[in-house]
């Protein structure tokens, strides 16, 4: 069983109540400002909130706002938590302290066109720790004006916590302040960067809970009208304290409406969990969760590789097909980003608050909502020409890593590629792949995304094999083919190989997703496993063996 979520629509909500719910949204979405504000206004602050727990903050944080609830109020201080992690777990981090170990050296094992035997081809940095960084590690991370004094009288039952008190306290004072002046600039270095951006939350959606005699979402009775179910809130400010929203429910869709009860407590209530988003034109969207069961597709090995690319096209596959997004719909949005760059950069010049405003957010939504329905084109189209060429399982990059570049790109006015990558969501795009295909029959899997483009079948991995973005071209043994179809079928054979599959992947399901491992390793992996490979089978390249 897993959970999946639905989203309940409601047009034309009466005026009363669009406007208590809208009120509500606006209130949490400048209360979680605040609460960003407060955490990142200092040092100090910073490093007291990022010591504490999601139960802490919320009983700090915790406050009567007049529209909202104790549940609003809650969700609110948990969404902000939750968006404060990445910065919390950033910050402990930087501050673990390591010192060189050794250095490694990986040679090249046979004569190329361009390096020689023996010839080193990469460099491994190894970090380690010592008694001396893990204490000031410790310090850097728990700092406080009475924490020396804490560690020589606070006594613990473990015995291996109280030689590690006494480690830190022989350092300590050994060098007491040249450690006090160390352990504050690590500390001040690594917070300033962290606080000097905090999040500014600018979405009006919202969480919240909640708790009835009754199921949250009801059957309608009225037979005549389009909306086929009713949401009701409870804890709101009314004459009955609830707030009933009609929606409209499709059974083919959305299932049973008994789905959604949840469990009854002692209290004889129902605890339901739910998310209102706001559309345009006064359309509230209610996203409610249910238990499904997870239906776990046969598994299939007549695959199809897809290269994902931002330049050339869209998707790129191994039979030599390819399918290109909606250029003049992203180069608009390109158009207008920069406008937006512009603007704000002409606000900082001038001291002025630099965030969006509502017409620039409105159509930044518009925009994003676009180029997400082109994505789920384009997505289809690739489906269903894999159906069509009698695949049954595709094979993607994992895109997690996609993102992580850090070069421009001449033909998106020198946009870097990973803000392309983020303003043409590719990230998401295995989802949205993968829930296209699962429900027409298609398993998805996934391959390390390093090396794709760069390597040669016959072992030789090097950025010179890719000069342009057109045309892969092999500097070692001259093998010539269009580079986005080439990077297609080295990903396919990533998963049609017995032997890279169990090196690179692991099987969750029918499915198979990368290995965590670094790219050293995997280029180790594929240059040996190609190397041999190519003496086997006689010198032939992948596109013979794939039917190119």
């Amino acid at each position: 069983m897993s959970h999946k979520s639905y989203s309940y629509y409601c047009k034309d909500l009466n005026t009363t109540k669009y406007r208590m719910l809208l009120d509500k949204a606006v209130a949490l979405r400048n209360f979680r400002n605040e609460i960003s504000t407060t955490v990142c206004s200092s040092i100090e602050s910073f490093n007291k909130y990022a010591n504490l727990t999601e139960f802490d903050w919320i009983n700090d944080f915790r406050k009567s706002i007049k529209c909202c609830n104790s549940q609003d109020i809650s969700h609110a201080i948990s969404t902000t938590f939750t968006s404060y992690e990445n910065k919390i777990n950033t910050y402990k981090k930087q501050l673990s302290i390591k010192i060189q170990d050794n250095i490694e050296f990986d040679y090249y094992k046979k004569n190329t066109s361009i390096h020689k035997k023996g010839d080193i081809n990469s460099i491994h940095l190894n970090m380690k720790y010592t008694n001396f960084t893990k204490a000031i590690s410790y310090l850097c991370k728990y700092w406080s004006p009475n924490l020396i004094e804490f560690l020589r009288t606070n006594k613990s039952d473990k015995e291996k916590i109280n030689e590690f008190r006494k480690t830190v306290l022989f350092y300590y004072d050994k060098y007491p302040e040249r450690i006090t002046t160390l352990v504050k600039n690590i500390r001040e270095r690594v917070v300033s960067r962290l606080i000097a951006h905090p999040i500014n939350y600018v979405s009006l959606s919202y969480t919240s809970c909640n708790e009835l005699h009754g199921p949250l979402l009801k059957r309608n009775n009225n037979k005549r009208s389009t909306f086929g179910g009713i949401i009701t809130f409870g804890a709101q400010n009314t004459d009955t304290g609830k707030l009933f929203i009609p929606v409209k429910h499709n059974k083919k869709y959305h299932g049973n409406i008994e789905d959604y009860q949840t469990k009854i407590t002692s209290k004889n209530q129902q605890i339901t969990s739910y998310t209102v988003c706001f559309e345009k034109k006064k359309t509230i969207r209610i996203v409610l969760s249910k238990n499904v069961e997870e239906e776990i597709l046969p598994d299939t090995e007549n695959y199809l590789g897809v290269d994902v690319n931002i330049k050339n096209n869209l998707f790129a596959t191994s039979t030599g097909t390819k399918i290109d997004f909606d250029r003049d719909l992203f180069d608009d949005y390109i158009k207008w980003i920069k406008k937006c760059d512009e603007k704000t950069k002409r606000k900082k010049e001038l001291n002025l608050n630099t965030t969006f405003s509502i017409r620039d957010y409105k159509t930044q939504q518009k925009c994003i909502t676009r180029i997400k329905d082109m994505l789920k084109r384009k997505s289809r189209e690739l489906v269903d020409l894999a159906i069509k060429a009698g695949k049954n399982h595709i094979v993607m990059e994992d895109l997690g890593s996609f993102a992580k570049s850090f070069s421009r790109s001449d033909d998106f006015m020198g946009f870097k590629y990973s803000r392309l990558v983020k303003l043409l969501n590719l990230t998401d795009l295995k989802n949205i792949v993968s829930s296209i295909a699962n429900k027409k029959g298609i398993n998805v899997s996934f391959v390390q995304s390093c090396f794709t483009s760069i390597a040669c079948d016959c072992g030789n991995i090097t950025k010179e094999n890719r000069k342009t973005q057109e045309t892969f071209s092999c500097t070692e043994c001259k093998f010539t083919m269009d580079a986005d179809v080439h990077s297609a079928c080295l990903i396919e054979n990533r998963m049609a190989d017995d032997v890279l599959k169990a090196k690179l992947l692991n099987k969750v399901g029918s499915h198979y997703i990368p290995k965590p491992m670094s790219k050293d390793k995997v280029k180790s992996i594929l240059h040996d496993h190609y190397t041999q490979k190519w003496v086997i089978d006689g010198n032939k390249h992948l596109d013979a063996f794939l039917c190119i």
